[in-house]
């Protein structure tokens, strides 16, 4: 979680990948809920000021990390606080694609 924080980080996308599949994993749920996971996807998603912007495919990790990881009541007070609930509504009503719209909601 700490490299995917790192805006100047050459590996962010493969870290995020990383814990996108990682989150997948039912016994990871409470190391990556008690790491911040979720609350770094969520600042990533919603910073302006990064130096390396974030790609499709990161943008993409960032979803499912926050997805898999918003069933729990904590961790969707953190999507509230972080202002990526705002970002997501936004994301989903630009995207065209059926499959995006169903990943952000």
């Amino acid at each position: 979680v700490y490299f995917v924080t790192e805006d100047k980080y050459k590996h962010r996308s493969a870290v995020l990948k990383i814990l996108s599949n990682l989150s997948k994993n039912q016994g990871a749920f409470y190391i990556l809920s008690s790491a911040d996971a979720i609350l770094a996807a969520c600042e990533l998603l919603v910073a302006s000021d990064m130096e390396r912007k974030l790609s499709e495919g990161e943008s993409r990790h960032c979803i499912n990390i926050i997805n898999i990881l918003s069933t729990d009541a904590c961790n969707r007070s953190k999507i509230r606080r972080s202002g990526a609930l705002r970002k997501l509504i936004a994301m989903c009503k630009e995207s065209e694609l059926q499959s995006e719209k169903s990943a952000v909601s």
